[in-house]
């Protein structure tokens, strides 16, 4: 038997059989320890399953082999306690015992003593502090010794022999029979198979197709399994709900495609989105998966949420080669999506002509469907200092970019789309400022170059032209030191230097991992301050998990930082900028027009109209819970009653107004997504607070691009 420091070595090299043997050897201690602190079989499996998910794709932090179990157990107890928070009680009803009785025959009270009997033993070792409860199922349940249980604790043994003493102490011998007779049935009942999730997993993430056959063979089910576990889809490409054929299609596998299509694996099973293995094959422009997808039976104008075939996503994505494929291998032409949007209305609404012309020639028609015109922006020539463009209303009408300057997208908040909006920030630097993209990050497990390639081009829909010659990314090891980190970054800032000086426009994105490394804040801020008059420029964006007000010291030099809302992110306001806490230096020290702008919307007329919508906004803050729940009628003690009924209302329109259909997302959104310009920006803002769209119903302005398509209601008579 190999020796536990040469396993985890071998692990940490990307063996996954090795890291099978250790999710063997730590797989019952571990579930004991999580059943004991969860009291509930299905949630301490889930919770084990995540510990060792979570230790594959950290293992590379384990600088001590030989420390892999007290390493381990924090692990494991983090996801324990997780799982405890996030648990909630079902209570049963009498009229359930009741159905219950009827359905089995007799009534559950019958197994009563049983039953009280486990749950006064549950309760004893329950009331015993966590660390005498470790050692007591770990001891007594499953029978390891001292060294192996103050090992696996981190602690010596003599501490570990005083604990169980101290916890026999407090149970008394009679309660110690029960523990082991009772909890001991509690695990011997539960399948211990849930690891083998695990090791086909890990040996999926490894590649290792001698493991996954090994394991397919002794589960055959497993090609067909789903993973659901959030930490399987944490900051790398894995969609939740999706099967092993999806990893093959993303990686190009074809060796572990054909072996899990000749186990069984059904090439119609779809993920949470009802997107199929074949939709995947198109987001990550796959054709030979396309090609053996359609041989074994896939089918070729299966829908996803949205109703949109894979044809329908090929034009999305303006691929030409992909959408002869699939026409050439009969996908519908006439075929609509929930809105009723043909293929010939998603390349209308695109903008892409040649394609338009192609499927028109093919025999694809426009079924008058409502289309939603995408803003084709030409390329935007703007001097050094003045606003970097986005597209993106929210963003530039409250926190616009500094050409050459250094922004901060900055959220504690998970699950508000803070990487919808940096891909399609991403997206649109290419198209409107045909700017070059460079990424540099740190990776941690599973997150590294590769995994965020695959991200980016399904569920963030980045382009194949920014994906094949825009984009640049330079990791660091997620256990280098800080002068490899700091050379990292030196590359970076090296490939940004050449490529500005070709002329080029660049968007840096920076991990913010990095900043607090030594000399890193100063290279990277060099870029922007070198650049020779009004040459192309850097414009660096940091992103990191800071709430905006409290971020760092060393983040004084920002010239804005981009925050997130929950609020807002739950009434589907996307993109979820929260336009009160976020900021950006251009609006606070804006030069008026007279000092040389003579544009419609000089950079004061900017402010003070954001100042305007900000201050609108925020009132309605205030009053939106007491609206949202009694109307007018809420809020009758108010002084000035006529005059926040007007602020509501335009500034619940206003909100409305600055939401937006991305690009990157339209598989998943079913919109067509647009991009506006600041000054049509501006003006539909300056037009709703002037109360000149107060006729048009709220709803009609929710992710248009401007306001061309918003219709007044009738006036009543």
């Amino acid at each position: 038997m190999e020796s536990l420091p040469t396993l985890v070595h071998a692990a940490r090299s990307g063996d996954a059989r090795a890291f099978g043997e250790i999710v063997d050897r730590f797989r019952d201690m571990s579930y004991a320890t999580c059943h004991a602190r969860i009291g509930d079989v299905q949630l301490a499996q889930d919770a084990v399953q995540e510990a060792f998910l979570d230790a594959w794709q950290c293992l590379g932090q384990l600088l001590e082999p030989a420390a892999f179990p007290g390493w381990f157990r924090r692990i494991l107890i983090k996801h324990a306690d997780r799982q405890t928070r996030v648990r909630r009680p079902t209570p049963m009803s009498p009229d359930v015992i009741d159905d219950l009785s009827d359905e089995f025959g007799s009534r559950p009270d019958a197994d009563f003593d049983i039953d009280h009997r486990a749950r006064v033993v549950r309760q004893a070792v329950a009331a015993l502090p966590a660390t005498l409860r470790d050692v007591t199922i770990l001891f007594y349940l499953e029978s390891y010794s001292i060294k192996q249980i103050a090992a696996f604790l981190d602690i010596s043994e003599a501490a570990a022999k005083k604990r169980l003493f101290m916890a026999r102490k407090r149970l008394g011998e009679r309660e110690l029979s029960m523990v082991e007779k009772t909890m001991k049935t509690d695990v011997a009942s539960a399948e211990d198979d849930f690891t083998k999730h695990v090791k086909f997993y890990v040996a999926l993430r490894s590649g290792d197709l001698s493991q996954i056959k090994r394991l397919v063979l002794q589960h055959p089910e497993l090609v067909s399994s789903r993973f659901e576990w959030g930490v399987g889809s944490d900051g790398h490409y894995w969609p939740l709900g999706a099967t092993p054929l999806f990893w093959a299609v993303a990686t190009d596998d074809e060796p572990l495609f054909t072996f899990l299509a000749s186990e069984g694996a059904g090439v119609e099973e779809a993920d949470r989105h009802d997107f199929t293995p074949l939709h995947a094959a198109v987001q990550l422009r796959r054709p030979e998966m396309i090609r053996l997808l359609l041989q074994r039976g896939a089918k070729i104008d299966a829908r996803n949420a949205r109703g949109q075939t894979p044809l329908m996503i090929a034009v999305q994505r303006n691929d030409e080669d992909l959408v002869t494929q699939l026409v050439e291998a009969e996908a519908d032409l006439a075929a609509t999506d929930d809105a009723g949007r043909t293929v010939a209305d998603w390349a209308t609404a695109k903008g892409f002509d040649t394609l338009a012309a192609l499927l028109t020639r093919k025999g694809s028609k426009q079924k008058g469907a409502v289309v939603v015109p995408s803003v084709r922006l030409p390329s935007i020539q703007v001097a050094r200092g003045e606003i970097f463009e986005t597209g993106v209303k929210i963003v530039d009408l409250f926190t616009p970019f500094v050409r050459g300057g250094h922004m901060g997208l900055f959220s504690p908040l998970a699950g508000v789309g803070v990487g919808v909006l940096t891909g399609q920030l991403v997206q649109n630097a290419v198209d409107l400022h045909d700017a070059y993209v460079v990424f540099t990050s740190v990776e941690e497990g599973a997150r590294d170059a590769a995994s965020l390639d695959l991200s980016w081009r399904s569920e963030l829909g980045l382009s194949e032209d920014v994906m094949a010659t825009r984009l640049l990314s330079c990791f660091a090891a997620e256990d280098a030191s800080d002068q490899d980190k700091l050379k990292t970054v030196e590359d970076a800032v090296a490939h940004v230097v050449r490529l500005r000086d070709a002329g080029h426009e660049v968007l840096h994105v920076m991990d913010d991992r990095l900043a607090t490394t030594a000399g890193v804040l100063a290279l990277a801020r060099s870029v922007s301050t070198d650049s020779p008059g009004d040459g192309a420029a850097c414009t660096t964006l940091w992103l990191g998990h800071y709430t905006a007000g409290l971020e760092p010291a060393h983040y004084d030099f920002l010239d804005g930082v981009i925050c997130f809302s929950r609020a807002r992110s739950s009434q589907r306001l996307l993109p979820a900028v929260d336009p009160i806490h976020s900021w950006s230096r251009w609006l606070r020290d804006a030069p008026s027009a007279d000092h040389g702008h003579s544009d419609d919307h000089a950079p004061s007329d900017h402010a003070r109209l954001a100042a305007a919508a900000r201050g609108t906004l925020l009132r309605y803050t205030d009053l939106h819970v007491q609206y949202e729940n009694r109307g007018l009628d809420g809020l009758f003690y108010l002084h000035h009653l006529e005059e926040d009924r007007v602020t509501i209302t335009r500034a619940r329109r206003v909100d409305r107004f600055l939401t937006q259909p991305f690009v990157g997302v339209e598989a998943y959104s079913g919109i067509p997504g647009v991009r506006v310009t600041l000054a049509d920006t501006l003006e539909g803002v300056r037009r709703i607070l002037a109360g000149e769209v107060d006729g048009v119903a709220e709803e009609d302005l929710e992710y248009l691009g401007t306001l061309d398509g918003a219709t007044p209601q009738p006036e009543a008579a």
